[in-house]
């Protein structure tokens, strides 16, 4: 067991003493009344959304729910003044009579701040923002929000992009489009993300899930929450991402957009979307519908290029600490054709019952992206290979979630219900590759002279082309399927209590189940062409025209190639009409490239000829299709106590305490495999028969959670919260799965636990109609239990005997991961202001800003092992021994500085907003010599979007411009500032139609 996990028994029995107080003392309170009813827009007749309802003179206060509805509880009979506010609306002040046991209800509507109602409209952009504010500033927990209204409007190609636009958020993109959020600092896999509440199915094998096939048109808002109260899932150490499904409002409502897009990298215009929805009420409004469709097409394309380093300290060997020379050891350039698309639905149906409602919600999501990746590659080390590469690819990712839930109060209980499932498949249809090598590829002797000077782009001077002696090599062929099932039940009850008329709240507990079932399969072909002669006459046979080609090439007649016994020669593969479109601005240089097509019906030919062939020339790669498989389940369960505690007009206490256990049972395989060119009849049981593996893991833990809130005046408040977290183990991490290849050993660390966070947080938040919202959070997070790579380590003793042959010690080196021992830190400061220009004169007063800064430090010691032999003469048999040691650095994916300003402007159907987004450089990698980790470069990005209202049907013009400057993610090598990472993606522009009836 875990330190942590046991080590706060005084303070949960000290937050378990304050919950039974509370419940017992609310017997001394009789004779009381309710005050309940729904808050509105008159404007618009939308309900509102976390209104705050205080009862002067007294601790009673509640927020409207997601349908606009308050309800004040527990009431002692008398009169009362009731204030209502709202950020951007003016106070309201109501008298009420409250009558022992009787409910007293009052509709209550606001009014726009500064205006009477027939002088102004409130903007989309403003009132999207109002939204935003007031649900972050009245929640029992730390977090950010996003509205339907400010997702539609900021010009992002999906969620992920608009999720990076809040404070201490991040995120991670392929092909110039987010799909995965980095929470203040911490990589993906350290966040959460749920859909109203329930866990989506994981995509990732790190158990992040892939965001960018939600459809914004869909969503009612986002929520990231940071510091979590105990009523919430704790396995996120970064933070929660809620998505909220959008609800029927009354009367039929329909919304059609279709939307047209061009890539200024590929100059296409084959971009699309189309997107439609239709909603209303029935029976007195009770039963609520809301059905939505997307279709989308997207040219995702881009410029890559990656590259490899080591360090040279001239005559000795590199020394850590010492200024050591950086030089490439490889790298390749990739010309990306990328197309995207996605395809899904929405359905909600919910039905209002007395003090009540139930939810059936639908989420569906396919999306299919086909790419045609084309790759040069140069090794920079004799034999100094010089490769060309074809690959046509193919992914699909499928998600679906189905949450029916239920609400209903009975006086002072509140009992909730939850059920759902939610899956996902990611799957490789098939992807298809085809490898040509040149030998001595790039002149060496002067690149040696010289290597430490010359960069990637550099080097392409020195290539030595030769395409006639440019060979096919190996073809491939790849299947994969992982597929991830969830079913989780929830039940949780809330039971009002007032001990006084200062003292008074709610106690909350529940519980949750969730079973998973998981697995991943695939399956591998290839080829060595250099070995396959009967694969090659194949082609041959199936193409005449190449004989004559090769005569052309090689001399001699056709005639002389038809038993041909050598490596077919690139040129009779060369796609010659391709253009590369000014590659990296033509900074780097790529030459032709496979046609892909042809080699692709090449490859049919192979496989129809197979029966006739070596096995050599196309056969099952029996350890590829192995090496990876697993399968299991797991089970999960929680539950938790805790209590919202209001003491006079000014404190909110909310304690509480959650219990998780996770029991995971898995399989994976282990194997042996000896030669490196013959793995379709070489990958082998490990010992004893023993491929497939299953084991059990188990882990419990009490976390406890508290959050304090002090409404120092009616415009100023400080939040304080003190929190417990965890990540559990990627899947890839803790499979029981090995494999040996000659003497190094891959083992999966079965025995991984959970990482494990202390948290702590504080805010200040200031709010005034002028103002808007402006605040200050300082948090900071000791992870102890973070697991790394152990990198390169002997087999010394029996570690890890237990799973391996006892003749592996002292023969064998292993690769595997295990928790640090070290205790890992982070802390940051965020900054956010929001508001809008309502007050100034004329057609200013249209103007809606939003600005966050972030800064983010983090310290964490990563362990490194170097092997030595300690054996007296070197005559003597060696004497391994592991050294031990580690070195200091921050967090892999963490910035430390984030900026994001975004500039609106309404007037009557005209909007607009520009937006700039700022990220300092990221660690990306850790390396045992500082001169080879990695970094982001600065990126800076702008945005741009225009609307305008036309005087027909409700019809919108609108156009998107993404990436004004083709900002780049560039990652550095730190030891030379060299390009060690590129993807250029370009700008787009989207344009299109939306009716709204």
């Amino acid at each position: 067991m875990s330190r942590k996990r046991f080590s706060h028994s005084s303070r949960i029995r000290l937050l378990l003493s304050i919950l039974v107080f509370a419940g017992l003392a609310d017997l001394m309170a009789q004779g009381n009344g309710t005050v309940s009813g729904t808050i509105t827009d008159p404007q618009t007749g939308e309900t509102m959304i976390g209104a705050h309802v205080i009862v002067e003179g007294t601790s009673h206060n509640t927020i409207s729910d997601s349908d606009g509805k308050y309800i004040l509880n527990n009431l002692p009979a008398g009169e009362y003044t009731l204030k209502i506010s709202y950020i951007g609306y003016e106070d309201m002040k109501v008298h009420v009579e409250v009558i022992a046991g009787e409910n007293t209800n009052l509709e209550l509507s606001l009014v726009y701040s500064g205006f009477e109602m027939d002088e102004v409209v409130v903007t989309a952009q403003a009132r999207g923002q109002l939204k935003a504010i007031n649900n972050q500033l009245n929640a029992q927990d730390i977090r950010n929000v996003v509205s339907a209204e400010r997702i539609q409007e900021l010009p992002d190609a999906n969620v992920a992009e608009t999720l990076g636009r809040l404070p201490g958020v991040s995120i991670k993109r392929v092909g110039g489009e987010g799909n995965k959020v980095v929470v203040r600092g911490l990589s993906p896999k350290y966040s959460k993300i749920t859909l109203e509440g329930v866990s989506m199915a994981a995509s990732g094998s790190d158990r992040s899930s892939d965001i960018s096939m939600i459809s914004p048109y869909s969503l009612d808002g986002i929520e990231v929450i940071k510091a979590a109260t105990a009523d919430k899932d704790a396995d996120f150490i970064g933070g929660l991402v809620n998505f909220k499904l959008r609800d029927a409002d009354p009367g039929w409502k329909f919304d059609l957009v279709a939307q047209g897009g061009y890539n200024n990298l590929k100059s296409t215009f084959s971009d699309y979307m189309f997107i439609g929805n239709v909603s209303n009420r029935f029976f007195d409004d009770q039963l609520g519908v809301y059905l939505q469709g997307n279709v989308e097409q997207r040219n995702r394309s881009s410029n890559d290029l990656s590259a490899a380093y080591n360090v040279d300290a001239g005559i000795s060997d590199p020394i850590v600490g010492e200024e050591n020379q950086v030089y490439t050891t490889s790298f390749s350039m990739n010309d990306i054709i990328r197309k995207r698309s996605r395809y899904g639905s929405t359905l909600v149906l919910d039905y209002r019952i007395t003090d009540g409602a139930i939810h059936f919600k639908n989420f569906y999501s396919q999306s299919g992206t086909e790419i045609d990746r084309y790759t040069e590659s140069y090794t920079v080390e004799a034999p100094s290979l010089l490769k060309y590469s074809g690959k046509r690819e193919a992914y699909e990712l499928q998600t679906y979630s189905n949450i029916i839930d239920y609400e209903q109060r009975f006086n002072k209980l509140l009992i909730s219900a939850k059920g759902s499932h939610s899956y996902s498949k990611s799957s490789t249809p098939q992807n298809i590759g085809f490898d040509f090598s040149q030998r001595d590829g790039m002149y060496l002797p002067e690149v040696y002279i010289k290597r430490g000077e010359l960069p990637p782009h550099e080097l392409l001077a020195y290539k030595t082309i030769d395409y006639n002696n440019t060979f096919f090599d190996k073809l491939s062929e790849e299947y994969a399927v992982t597929e991830e099932r969830q079913l989780e039940a929830s039940l949780d009850l809330q039971y009002d209590f007032a001990i006084s008329k200062q003292v008074n709240g709610h106690i909350k507990a529940g519980g949750k189940y969730r079973y998973k079932d998981r697995f991943h399969d695939r399956t591998t072909y290839g080829s060595n062409l250099n070995l396959g002669q009967g694969a090659n006459n194949t082609i041959l046979d199936t193409y005449p025209w190449m004989r004559d080609t090769m005569a052309s090439i090689l001399g001699g007649s056709p005639e002389d190639y038809e038993n041909y016994t050598y490596r077919l020669p690139y040129p009779l593969f060369m796609d010659r009409e391709f253009d590369h479109q000014d590659y990296l601005d033509g900074k780097y240089f790529m030459g032709p490239v496979p046609d892909l097509n042809l080699l692709e019906s090449s490859l049919y030919a192979i496989q129809d000829n197979q029966a006739s062939l070596n096995e050599v020339s196309y056969a099952f790669y029996n350890r590829a299709s192995n090496r990876y498989d697993y399968s299991g389940n797991e089970y999960f369960y929680a539950a938790y106590i805790m209590s919202e505690i209001n003491i006079g007009k000014y404190i909110k206490f909310i304690p509480g305490v959650r219990y998780e256990n996770n029991r995971s049972v898995y399989t994976g395989n282990r194997g042996w495999f000896t030669s490196t060119d013959r793995e379709y009849n070489e990958y082998k049981p490990l010992y004893n028969n023993k491929l497939d593996t299953t084991m059990t893991r188990n882990n419990s833990y009490l976390l406890p959670m508290i959050h304090l809130k002090a409404n120092v005046t009616d415009w100023f408040d400080i939040r304080f919260a003190y929190t417990h977290s965890l990540s559990r183990p990627g899947y890839s991490q803790f499979m029981p799965s090995s494999d040996t290849r000659g003497t190094e050993v891959r083992w999966n660390n079965y025995k991984l636990i959970p990482e494990y966070s202390e948290n702590y947080d504080l805010y200040l938040s200031f709010k005034k109609d002028h103002l808007g919202l402006l605040t200050f959070g300082a948090f900071t997070k000791k992870i102890d239990h973070m697991i790394f790579a152990l990198g390169r380590r002997q087999i010394v003793d029996s570690t890890y005997i237990d799973d391996l042959p006892a003749d592996y010690i002292n023969s064998h080196v292993i690769y595997t991961t295990e928790n640090n021992p070290h205790t890992a830190n982070i802390w940051g400061v965020e900054l956010d202001w929001q508001t809008n220009f309502w007050y100034l004169p004329g057609v200013l007063k249209g103007l809606v800003l939003n600005v966050n800064f972030t800064h983010i430090f983090s310290e964490a010691k990563y362990p490194y092992n170097e092997i030595i032999n300690q054996a007296v003469n070197a005559w003597d048999p060696p004497l391994w021994v592991n050294a031990d040691t580690f070195y200091t650095s921050q967090l892999i994916d963490q910035p430390d500085d984030v900026v994001n300003i975004q500039v609106g402007y309404d007037y009557k159907g005209f909007s607009a907003r520009i937006s700039m987004l700022y990220q300092s450089s990221i660690f990306k990698q850790a390396t045992y010599f500082p001169e080879l980790s990695y970094y982001a470069d600065d990126y800076l990005r702008w945005d741009f979007s225009v609307k305008q209202k036309l005087p027909w049907l409700g019809m919108q013009i609108f156009c998107n411009v993404n990436n004004i400057t083709a900002a780049r993610d560039r990652d550095l090598v730190k030891g030379a500032a060299w390009d060690a990472k590129i993807q250029h993606y370009g700008m787009t522009i989207d344009f299109g139609l939306r009716v709204k009836l």
